[in-house]
């Protein structure tokens, strides 16, 4: 149906006008070869009438493949979405600030920490650092980031960039900062992709901090530098109300009180295993009989 693509984005009157002209023609022509085949005379009149029945079932031949066509692919695109509902909206979805679990799992699809638990036995797996490595006197813990990573604004992963994302966390000193400000003296960045953490005191199992929901999760640091003001040096204002990481998935749109959606992040640097969804969307329903008959309505698939 690439005709009725083309023709809804265009303005030009020239082309309906050539739209009409070839319609015209084709009934003509179709006029003309029905009269022939039922052997009738060529008078204007058959011709016309022949015409016209031919025009509208070729019309409605059209319009049957047009709304098929559009069936089908909202059919599929919403095959193609997760829907979930949640009871409470968050009071911000900066994850320098606060986590909340009623964000868990776009947080958790759109940015990304150190490590993460993989799987029912929470086995500590690699996912912005490679490894991780202990001093001998336990007082600096280093981590060897991943390479080819790149984060949501296009800026990319390193060590200065994850520095500055320590930076941010302990300079705000909210949420997560409270795990790690007792503990942290000062964050260095050896070179490209190491990064050194020189600790006030040795803490053995610091590392496991950097994996779940409270670990410190890495933002894009284009937007701070786009929206911060002498008041709000961290745009922390900004990261309230809109998303940018390095995950799967990537912020689209934050609608308070209604819903939060992400898509799929084509280019993401870990790569796809699996289709994945193409969209995710969490919509904001306190009252439970209302989930209830959304989730049995196929309106959504959780809550």
């Amino acid at each position: 149906m690439l005709l009725w693509q083309i023709g809804w984005n265009v303005r030009d009157r020239a082309f309906w006008v050539f739209i009409a002209i070839i319609v015209l023609v084709a009934a003509l022509c179709g006029g003309i070869a029905i009269c022939w085949r039922d052997q009738i005379e060529f008078d204007p009149a058959s011709v016309i009438n022949d015409g016209v029945d031919f025009l509208i079932g070729l019309l409605s031949m059209i319009i049957s493949f047009w709304v098929a066509e559009i069936y089908w692919k909202n059919k599929t695109e919403r095959e193609r979405t997760l829907i979930m509902t949640y009871p409470f909206e968050p009071s911000q979805i900066d994850p320098h600030a606060y986590f909340e679990a009623e964000i868990d799992m776009p947080y958790n699809a759109v940015y990304e920490a150190m490590f993460y638990f993989k799987g029912p036995d929470g086995e500590f797996t690699p996912q912005l650092a490679e490894s991780f490595e202990w001093s001998e006197d336990g007082m600096t813990l280093t981590f060897n980031l991943q390479e080819g990573v790149k984060f949501h604004d296009g800026t990319d992963w390193n060590a200065e960039t994850a520095k500055w994302n320590f930076d941010r966390l302990l300079d705000m000193n909210l949420g997560p900062a409270g795990t790690y400000a007792p503990l942290i003296d000062s964050v260095e960045a050896v070179d490209d992709y190491t990064l050194a953490l020189n600790l006030k005191q040795p803490t053995p199992g610091l590392e496991k901090e950097f994996a779940g929901n409270w670990s410190i999760r890495f933002v894009c640091p284009g937007p701070v530098e786009e929206n911060k003001t002498d008041d709000d040096p961290w745009a922390h204002e900004w990261y309230k109300d809109n998303m940018c990481g390095t995950g799967p998935y990537k912020f689209v749109s934050y609608e308070h009180g209604q819903q939060l959606s992400i898509e799929k992040n084509e280019d993401y640097w870990g790569g796809w295993d699996h289709p994945g969804f193409d969209k995710m969307i969490e919509r904001i329903v306190p009252e439970s009989s209302t989930q209830r008959v959304l989730l049995e309505g196929g309106e959504i698939d959780m809550t």
